[in-house]
């Protein structure tokens, strides 16, 4: 039995079940049902303490799985504390397997993140401390458990099912997406408009998540025998971030783009395949512009009037230095932004936002964890790291222009994606050998 079901959880009929279950529960209301079962596997993981990778796509379609009934809002209370009972098993086996921590390399530069957004603003009134301030901190916490949890317990398989996690989250996406453009009266006006919100994210939300499923994608391409069953799926998640119409995220990714298809030839074990499979994928944008004319030339007209324009983000830069001049030193936090705008405001940018909260601290901060979670990555002779890599370019040059780390489900992302690479980096380490070859 332990045999059957490690096999399974290895398997892509794993993370078909996963995909297949979570698109029931989102497409008929049955999210709570679809939870509980997230839940009863992660609480086997966690008493059997096998399968840690078994809990990589829970952990990437959780935020993802709302729809119409709102409930990730409404949780029952039974449920938090079934939630908690689980977690609380997943501490006391850590506790009970792991007599030695390995290293948190990534752990002292975001700690100084969290202290410098703790404080920012000082002096501040404690009456008010408790406010967007202490959303974040949740987050960025969460991050931290996330991170550690997963340099503990990963192995070179992590990477596998990692991949293989945000590969299967990226069509699940775009299903969603397709989904509601064939339900919208009509679609033309819904691109038109702009009316793409599903009830867990905005365009730019879906943006951030498929920066990273695209790069993820590709790593697995880049390894696959068979690339020809991989590379259209690639395509729809492509097709997708195009028709979130985040123009930050699409200008991302035409710069990173080049890369994406160097890397592919490079580190491919087909390469001829790999070239192959390029052009053919132009091929397939060609087909589609013919099949679908309308819809593809609404698009490309909405970009070539509107262009990349800075759509108010130079008036929300000069606002954010304005506020980081008002306190150079640990900037203005998060009340007075939120007191002068009536909402929590995002200067979208992910160093203004720093400079205008958290001030010189924060900066500082910000820069020493992207030291080392660079340093981290592109330190590893191993392709696995130069896709994680790109993921990491790809949206910190997104968040230069919109919001990343001050995203919930960017931030939940980041530290499962950073915990197995630095795993794994420590593994290459320890081993002094190349990890094996990936097969998808």
């Amino acid at each position: 039995m332990t045999s059957l079901l490690s096999r399974f959880f290895k398997s892509h009929f794993y993370y078909l079940f996963i995909l297949g279950i979570s698109f029931w529960g989102w497409n008929t209301n049955n999210e709570l049902s679809v939870l509980i079962i997230y839940l009863l596997i992660a609480a086997y993981v966690f008493i059997t303490y096998t399968h840690h990778e078994a809990l990589l796509p829970l952990l990437l379609f959780f935020p993802v799985i709302e729809g119409t009934t709102n409930v990730l809002k409404n949780l029952p209370v039974w449920f938090f504390a079934a939630g908690g009972g689980v977690v609380l098993i997943a501490v006391i086996q850590e506790f009970l397997h792991h007599s030695k921590t390995p290293k948190l390399r990534l752990l002292s530069g975001f700690s100084f993140v969290l202290i410098s957004l703790a404080i920012s603003g000082i002096p501040f009134d404690l009456s008010s401390f408790i406010d967007f301030r202490a959303l974040y901190l949740f987050a960025g916490l969460l991050f931290v458990a996330l991170y550690v949890y997963f340099t503990r317990v990963s192995s070179s398989s992590s990477r596998v099912a990692l991949a293989r996690s945000l590969f299967y989250l990226g069509l699940f996406v775009s299903i969603q997406v397709f989904l509601f453009y064939i339900d919208a009266p009509d679609v033309l006006q819904a691109i038109s408009d702009r009316e793409l919100t599903l009830a867990w994210g905005n365009p730019n939300s879906i943006a951030i998540i498929l920066l990273m499923t695209i790069p993820m994608s590709m790593y697995l391409l880049s390894e696959r025998r068979a690339l020809f069953l991989l590379f259209p799926f690639i395509i729809i998640q492509v097709i997708t971030l195009l028709f979130t119409l985040s123009r930050g995220s699409l200008l991302s990714f035409v710069i990173m783009f080049p890369f994406f298809m160097y890397l592919l030839v490079r580190e491919s074990r087909h390469k001829i395949a790999a070239l192959l499979v390029i052009f053919i994928a132009f091929g397939m944008v060609f087909l589609i512009q013919k099949m679908y004319p309308a819809e593809m030339t609404l698009l490309f007209e909405r970009f070539a009037t509107s262009g990349f324009d800075d759509s108010g983000r130079f008036e929300l830069f000069a606002q954010g230095l304005s506020y980081f001049f008002q306190n150079p030193l640990f900037g203005v936090g998060f009340e007075l932004p939120t007191l002068e705008y009536g909402s929590l405001v995002h200067f979208h940018s992910t160093f203004i936002q720093m400079a205008a909260y958290a001030g010189i601290f924060g900066l500082l901060a910000i820069v020493i964890h992207f030291d080392q979670k660079y340093t981290l990555v592109f330190k590893q002779k191993n392709h696995f790291f130069h896709w994680v890599g790109m993921v990491l370019l790809t949206t910190d040059l997104y968040g230069m222009i919109d919001v990343t780390y001050f995203s919930f489900i960017y931030m939940v992302y980041l530290g499962v994606l950073l915990g197995v690479a630095d795993s794994n980096a420590q593994l290459e380490l320890a081993n002094n050998v190349q990890s094996p070859k990936v097969g998808a």
